[in-house]
C-alpha cells in the first residue's frame, strides 16, 4: 500500500487504541465492547503511551515513586523489568533482598525459584528468558540473578554517568550503550529498562527523548510495512530513528488524538503494535487475545 494509506491506517490505529483506554477509564462498568473495531476487541495491544501499560503503571507507583531518591533506583528498575511480575517483586522487597547496598544472587534468585517450586507464577510471559544455558541443579532465578543482575551492581559506568551529567544533557542512547556486553542485556531488554528511567529524574529530561528509540523487531516490521519493504528487512539505527520521526509527524495532523507528548520510544512501541494489527487485518493472528485486566 502507498505510504499515505499506511500512515492513515496507523493514525487510525493509535487513535482507536487510545479511545479504548479512555472509554475504560470513563465507564469501567460498561459491558459492551469498548470499540467497534473487531481486531481491537479480540486481541491484546499495548497502550499508545508506554507508561499507561499495566506493569509500567505498577513500576511507576510502587518503585519509582517510593524509591525515587534511592541510589539503587536504576538497578531496581533493571531487576523489576527483567522479572516483570509484581507479586515476585513485592516478595523480594518484603524479604529485604532489594533494595539493598549488597546483592546476593543466591538469596535473591532463591526467592524467585521457591515461588516457582510452589507452583506460583514467578515471571511474566512478556519477555522470554531462555533456560538452555542454566547449569544442572541451578534454578532459573539464581541463574538470572547471578548472570544478568549481579553484574549491574559492579557496573560503575551507568551510576557515574547519571551522577555527573546534568539531567538535560543526559542521553537515552548513551545509557542504552552502557548495557552492551553485559550478559542477557540485548538492545530489547536494556531498552525496556532505559524507557522506565525516562519516567523519573534519571532520564526524564534526556535530550534525545524525541529523537532516539532502540530498534525492535516488531517496530522494524511496522516501518517495513509502511515503506513497502519486505517484512524482515533490517535497517540501520539512524534510518530507524528518521523513519519513526517521519511517520509520527505524518500522523499528527490526521490522528484523532494529540501525539505531541509521545517520546520516540512510545512511537516505536506503537509501530510494533501496528505490525500486529495489520497482521490480524490480513488474516494473521497476534500472540495474545484480550483478557480483561484483573488483580495480580
Amino acid at each position: 500500500m502507498p505510504f499515505d494509506t499506511m500512515t492513515r491506517k496507523l493514525a487510525y490505529f493509535v487513535s482507536e487504541r487510545e479511545s479504548v483506554r479512555m472509554n475504560k477509564l470513563s465507564n469501567p462498568a460498561q459491558t459492551e465492547p469498548w470499540t467497534e473495531d473487531e481486531i481491537l476487541q479480540k486481541y491484546r495491544f499495548c497502550n499508545v503511551h508506554r507508561a499507561d501499560d499495566r506493569v509500567s503503571r505498577w513500576i511507576i507507583e510502587n518503585i519509582i515513586e517510593p524509591y525515587n531518591d534511592n541510589d539503587w533506583l536504576w538497578i531496581m528498575l533493571a531487576c523489576a523489568r527483567y522479572i516483570n511480575w509484581p507479586p515476585t517483586i513485592i516478595e523480594l522487597i518484603e524479604r529485604g533482598e532489594w533494595p539493598a547496598a549488597s546483592f546476593s544472587p543466591t538469596a535473591f534468585g532463591g526467592v524467585i525459584d521457591r515461588r516457582a517450586e510452589k507452583g506460583k507464577k514467578a515471571w511474566t510471559g512478556a519477555y522470554v528468558i531462555t533456560g538452555r544455558n542454566i547449569p544442572p541443579g541451578m534454578g532459573k532465578g539464581v541463574f538470572v540473578a547471578k548472570n544478568m543482575l549481579e553484574p549491574l551492581f559492579h557496573n560503575m559506568e551507568i551510576p557515574k554517568y547519571l551522577n555527573t551529567t546534568v539531567p538535560e544533557e543526559r542521553s537515552v542512547q548513551a545509557v542504552l550503550k552502557m548495557f552492551e556486553g553485559i550478559y542477557g542485556w540485548g538492545t530489547f531488554m536494556s531498552g525496556q529498562v532505559v524507557a522506565d528511567m525516562t519516567y523519573c529524574h534519571l532520564l526524564s529530561e534526556a535530550k534525545d527523548l524525541k529523537t532516539f528509540a532502540p530498534i525492535g523487531p516488531g517496530s522494524t516490521r511496522g516501518l517495513n510495512r509502511i515503506y513497502g519493504r519486505s517484512l524482515e528487512q533490517s535497517i540501520p539505527q539512524e534510518r530507524f530513528n528518521d523513519e519513526l520521526m517521519e511517520t509520527l509527524e505524518t500522523c499528527k495532523p490526521v490522528a484523532d488524538i494529540n501525539l505531541n507528548s509521545l517520546t520516540l520510544h512510545d512511537w516505536q512501541n506503537c509501530l510494533c503494535e501496528f505490525d500486529k494489527y495489520i497482521r490480524a487485518l490480513n488474516g494473521g493472528r497476534p500472540k495474545s487475545t484480550y483478557i480483561p485486566e484483573t488483580a495480580y
